[in-house]
């Protein structure tokens, strides 16, 4: 590692070459280049080379905090031991210090996105291969969870997937620390990563899945694991439904996209937080018969409905979604394939069982079985 100072900044850094053409001007890039942030923390692209890391404290006791043990070094060195175990991480390249605020630089992966991401657009509601992304990850998280590491904020939105690769990587990797033996508690809290893909994933699938990585799972705790974890989440989301509910009537943005065209309001849904589900740049050109199943109803009764069609989508009973709302009472709906076939028997059987774990009824008959795979129910 080599050790320099630029402007008040001291760099720990695999090569200080890493810092040519954009330290300089860092503020730049954090103004113009931001990819999320809050009052304290700030993480910005520079082109398609690095993601820098900014902390800068508030308050006097973590200012002297980080001062005395930067975070950035802390992250950075879990990076690195990570790193040299042989769990896939992003690399991590260096860390700065300039009093109390530090920088964490780190390797971009281009062409990547978050397993949260990639599951929900491309393989839930797209046409990606569920199988093979589920059998490289199977591979990933059996190599993390054989390594001893303990990662406090475990969870899909933490794992990069690149697409070209085929390959995951870990990040935000701050708090990671490796002990002799993981505990009971810390072994359970890595597990629920496997209930982060129950949207898109059949109870056989899950359990095929869990065992796979966790070796140690008989077929009936794989069972009991999963099906235990789908009855907290049931419960979990159905507590918090009236919270969701006035945050999707008030278009939240993790749920909604607003889109004014001319005197006309539409409501696009967005994929769980991530991309509007529809380009905006198409609307409202492709709001047609040709793209959608159009259904007119009263005001009351659309909002009931696209209301509805999120409580299932937030419980993982999957349909055919309404994807774009235009006020008063329009709702687009994801299109039927022609030709469509009936879901098997043995699908449409365990799907019904999933929805009346969740509290909501399926009639055999409405389930049908599109191109990508997806079992939905085609009437809400």
């Amino acid at each position: 590692m080599q050790k320099i100072q630029i402007n008040y900044w001291t760099w720990i850094i695999e090569d200080t070459v890493l810092l040519n053409g954009w330290f300089e001007r860092w503020q730049e890039f954090a103004r113009d280049s931001v990819v999320k942030q809050n009052p304290v923390r700030v993480v910005f692209k520079v082109e398609d080379l690095f993601y820098v890391k900014l902390e800068q404290p508030l308050g006097f006791w973590r200012k002297m905090r980080n001062f005395f043990s930067p975070k950035a070094a802390r992250e950075f060195a879990a990076g690195r031991a990570l790193e040299d175990a042989g769990v896939p991480v992003v690399k991590h390249l260096g860390w700065a210090k300039c009093a109390s605020s530090n920088m964490l630089l780190t390797e971009a992966m281009p062409d990547s996105c978050s397993v949260h991401e990639y599951w929900h657009n491309e393989i839930v509601y797209g046409n990606a291969l569920k199988k093979t992304f589920l059998e490289n990850f199977a591979g990933f998280l059996k190599v993390f969870f054989a390594s001893g590491f303990y990662h406090p904020d475990f969870h899909l939105g933490n794992i990069l997937y690149s697409r070209a690769e085929k390959s995951f990587a870990l990040v935000d990797v701050y708090g990671v620390s490796r002990s002799k033996r993981l505990s009971e508690p810390q072994i359970a809290e890595h597990s629920r990563i496997f209930l982060e893909l129950y949207r898109g994933l059949s109870d056989s699938e899950a359990v095929d899945f869990l065992m796979k990585i966790r070796n140690d799972l008989s077929l009936e705790d794989a069972r009991e694991f999963w099906l235990a974890g789908l009855n907290g989440k049931t419960v979990r989301a159905q507590k918090v439904w009236s919270k969701r509910q006035a945050q999707i009537k008030n278009n939240y943005s993790k749920f909604v996209e607003v889109l004014n065209v001319a005197d006309n309001e539409f409501l696009v849904r967005k994929i769980l937080g991530s991309a509007p589900a529809v380009s905006l740049d198409k609307i409202p050109n492709c709001l047609t018969g040709n793209y959608f199943d159009i259904m007119r109803l009263p005001y009351g009764e659309a909002e009931n409905l696209w209301l509805e069609s999120f409580r299932l989508e937030l419980l993982g009973i999957d349909h055919l979604r309404p994807l774009v709302f235009e006020k008063p009472g329009v709702l687009y709906f994801e299109k039927i394939p022609d030709g469509a076939p009936k879901a098997s028997q043995e699908k449409a059987e365990e799907f019904i069982a999933r929805a009346k774990t969740a509290g909501v009824e399926v009639n055999a008959e409405s389930l049908l079985q599109l191109s990508n795979g997806r079992i939905v129910n085609s009437k809400i």
